[in-house]
């Protein structure tokens, strides 16, 4: 049975058009940006995704907001009385939720220009990979 693709997006929908169309092609399944942009306007798919997404009151009593989580990482970093490893992994998870690490590179192509953020080692570790695969030849 072949699914609607309506269904598709928004079992796939990842927060963004861009990402969404992009996981979807990673699994084979086709979607121009302009058909998922008319996806994004039907009440239906608004209503699907926002019932996949939202989480409810007792679901989110216990988790960490985005700024509890860095109050919390800045209080491990700054305690002298914690080991120096965990103060660096604070740290480091501190810097990589304010994106220090990130670099942008703008991508022209397609509708609209599209923006995606690559970390340094996420581009270190594809040329690692490139350069394995490419030696294996």
């Amino acid at each position: 049975m072949k699914l609607d693709k309506k269904f598709l997006f928004i079992k796939y929908y990842c927060g963004g058009i861009s990402v969404t169309v992009n996981a979807m092609a990673a699994d084979g399944i086709t979607l121009s940006r302009s058909q998922a942009t008319r996806y994004m306007k039907s009440p239906y798919v608004i209503d699907a995704i926002k019932d996949k997404t939202e989480l409810t009151v007792e679901q989110s009593a216990g988790i960490a907001t985005k700024a509890r989580r860095q109050i919390f990482w800045t209080d491990v970093m700054l305690n002298e009385k914690v080991k120096m490893n965990e103060r660096l992994k604070a740290s480091e998870l501190l810097g990589r939720c304010q994106m220090d690490f990130t670099e942008r590179v703008k991508v022209e192509g397609g509708d609209a220009p599209v923006k995606h953020s690559v970390s340094s080692l996420e581009v270190a570790d594809r040329i690692n990979q490139l350069k394995d695969d490419h030696g294996k030849k």
